[in-house]
């Protein structure tokens, strides 16, 4: 898996975007427990 620096300066520039997938990620954790 190679790293974007790319994407985190995107995601640097939109936080709601990075609010929006942690809380998906988490969705998904309480999905699979």
């Amino acid at each position: 898996y190679e790293f974007s620096w790319n994407d985190v300066k995107i995601l640097d520039q939109d936080p709601s975007f990075l609010k929006r997938i942690i809380s998906e990620m988490i969705d998904i954790t309480r999905q699979n427990n």
